[in-house]
């Protein structure tokens, strides 16, 4: 029950999601929940059961919504985490505390955790410096400064969902709409080939990451796809810099061999 409840709260008719006539859902006893989808989708449990992408379908306790409604949200939703809610300000701060137990797998290290809300990069930068903060998270612009000042950069082990970044975007456009002269990457057989390498070999990643990202980075071989994943193909790396590395007369010369030759530098 406290599986379905989310997902028909995020499935319902006054939801902006999509997935609204997406199938049903039964729940079979206390430890096993049944999906039966309207139409094939693999990925179901990675979009439908990821709090970090669908933050509204994290199982919440169908017994209290049915009790409080969306007051929970504010009073303390209950959970099976190491930390348990205390209260929040909106727009200031929300505040924990560790259970006073022995948690099912981690005892949080700090009995206390608060969470302030500071947009502005520089006033997060000074609270960690005074010490009003331990952490923070600032652009990395500011990090050589907090690094003077003593602090230590830690970075997340897994890839970011907050932020990606995809230089020319999708090599692709729907077909009705396809324009070859304005889409020449979507251009059917070997010329749509020629000139999504050349695209890629024209684009210098390592530069990219040492100039933007102050060499705090990592390319992508694969469009939003991390060598964290399930399904991952080690041959995506392995073999990049022999098929799309970063060069610049190979990326003229096979716009050159696809009929795009760059009259007035236009092409280029």
């Amino acid at each position: 029950a406290g599986c379905k409840a989310p997902l028909k709260r995020f499935m319902g008719t006054d939801s902006m999601t999509e997935m609204i006539d997406n199938g049903s859902m039964e729940v079979i006893d206390d430890y096993t929940f049944k999906m039966k989808l309207a139409q094939p989708q693999v990925d179901v449990a990675d979009w439908w059961f990821n709090i970090l992408v669908v933050p509204c379908a994290a199982v919440r306790s169908a017994a209290q919504y049915e009790a409080e409604g969306d007051a929970m949200f504010e009073t303390g939703p209950a959970g099976t985490g190491g930390y348990q809610f205390v209260e929040r300000e909106l727009k200031e701060f929300t505040e924990y505390e560790a259970v006073p137990y022995d948690h099912w797998r981690v005892n949080p290290e700090f009995k206390r955790l608060r969470i302030t809300t500071a947009p502005e990069d520089l006033t997060r930068l000074a609270m960690l410096l005074t010490g009003e903060a331990n952490m923070v998270d600032v652009p990395k612009v500011l990090h050589q400064q907090a690094i003077d000042e003593g602090m230590e950069v830690f970075e997340s082990p897994l890839p970011s969902v907050g932020l990606t970044i995809l230089p020319l975007g999708q090599y692709y456009v729907s077909e009705v709409n396809w324009n070859p002269e304005t889409e020449p990457w979507n251009a059917p057989g070997e010329t749509g080939n020629k000139v999504r390498e050349a695209l890629n070999r024209a684009i210098n990643r390592e530069q990219i990451i040492n100039e933007l990202f102050k060499g705090r980075g990592e390319p992508l071989y694969n469009t939003i796809f991390h060598d964290s994943l399930e399904g991952w193909n080690p041959r995506w790396a392995d073999e990049f810099d022999e098929k799309y590395g970063y060069d610049p007369e190979r990326a003229k010369q096979l716009l050159d061999e696809a009929g795009f030759p760059g009259d007035n530098g236009q092409n280029r």
